[in-house]
């Protein structure tokens, strides 16, 4: 199957035809899930559309809909009251949990905090047990070390609930106005700073060409090492990974394609110059797969790779020269790769908001709790 669309019921549904919930806040809020291509969901929207003004043109409006309806939200209004009480009553600890560590993203996002955190440590005492020549590398290696955790750190504040639901409904909105939103907004608001996802995205972003220059300063301190040359390749690679990410982050590119996001890469994508048939079908099918789906996804599946390589690198010379310093360096890109990896896994609309491990209507009722009342009401239809 290419694409599936399923709606949580149909109340769900006729919510969205009433225009009293948008796509994005049903993705958001996991009562609409899109599954497989987001490209081929989104070339059904005509589909979509002529399904629901046929359904607007039946309908019939029964005797007292109107009272109907109003007894419906008395009821609501009713529920959502117990249903916060109860939710405010619980343990701390447990609304803890669901606030901070409750989705998928969070918990990916944290535990690139962590990662970042460890690698900072390792980056400080690399930089104390320097020789004379090592300084400056070491210097700019603890440097990007720090915009990586300072990007990880406002990557956990994108990822709460609400912040995911907010920043899907302007890229929705984006897509809808024509840009006028994005008009108004100064320069760098609109490639800096219009979301916490923007910004984590240049925290990593700036941090990459910081980790490059540290091994291009390494390689001129000693010349012909290896070690310093692989860290030029992988800084160059990390560079190419995280500009992605901003670029698929900017709101302009959010609002692509109906607001699915932009697939800029997938655009671009050449075939390499080879006579292999195989090596040509094999590129085609990686450029059409699910990895490069969106611009935002192709960055963060690129960052997988790259975190995944340190990881092996770090095991690799743990074994070739044990040391403290050596074994700080592996186990802190643990949590790094295991993070990249989560958090690439959540970019996809169907793991929106997703809750693997725990119960995802504590995590709802913490988001509820901190919406207005209107909005909070949308969320039991």
């Amino acid at each position: 199957m290419d694409a599936a669309i399923t709606y949580a019921s149909e109340g769900v549904f006729e919510a969205l035809m009433d225009e009293r919930y948008s796509s994005a806040a049903a993705v958001a809020t996991g009562r609409l899930r899109i599954s497989g291509s987001v490209r081929t969901a989104s070339a059904c929207e005509p589909l979509f559309d002529a399904v629901d003004a046929k359904l607007r043109a039946t309908r019939v409006v029964a005797v007292g809909g109107a009272e109907a309806a109003a007894a419906r939200r008395k009821t609501a209004e009713v529920a959502l009251d117990a249903r916060l009480r109860e939710a405010a009553a619980r343990p701390r600890i447990e609304r803890w949990r669901a606030r901070h560590f409750g989705t998928d993203q969070q918990i990916a996002s944290s535990q690139l905090v962590l990662g970042g955190a460890l690698y900072v440590l390792y980056c400080v005492l690399a930089l104390d047990a320097s020789n004379t020549v090592d300084v400056l590398p070491n210097t700019l290696y603890l440097a990007s070390a720090l915009l990586w955790l300072l990007g990880s750190g406002t990557l956990v504040q994108g990822s709460y609930p609400e912040s995911v639901l907010a920043l899907a409904k302007k890229a929705e909105a984006d897509a809808g106005d024509g840009g006028r939103r994005r008009d108004t907004l100064s320069r760098v608001e609109r490639y800096c700073t219009d979301s916490a996802v923007l910004v984590g995205a240049y925290g990593l972003g700036v941090g990459a060409p910081t980790f490059l220059a540290g091994a291009a300063a390494a390689i001129a301190a000693h010349p012909g090492d290896v070690v310093p040359i692989l860290y030029a390749i992988a800084g160059g690679y990390i560079v190419f990974a995280t500009a992605l990410l901003v670029y698929g982050a900017l709101p302009d590119s959010l609002a692509a394609n109906s607001g699915s996001g932009s697939t800029a890469l997938r655009d671009l994508w050449l075939a390499p110059p080879t006579p292999s048939l195989r090596l040509r079908e094999s590129w085609t099918a990686l450029r059409d797969s699910r990895y490069t789906e969106t611009d935002v996804v192709a960055g963060a599946w690129a960052f997988v790779a790259f975190m995944v390589a340190c990881l092996l690198f770090g095991m690799i010379d743990l074994v070739a020269e044990p040391s403290s310093l050596a074994a700080l360096f592996a186990v802190s890109q643990v949590p790094f790769a295991a993070g990249a990896l989560a958090l690439a896994k959540a970019t996809y609309p169907e793991n929106t908001n997703r809750v693997s491990n725990g119960d995802s209507t504590r995590v709802l009722d913490e988001m509820m709790l901190r919406m207005e009342r209107g909005n909070a009401l949308l969320l039991l239809d």
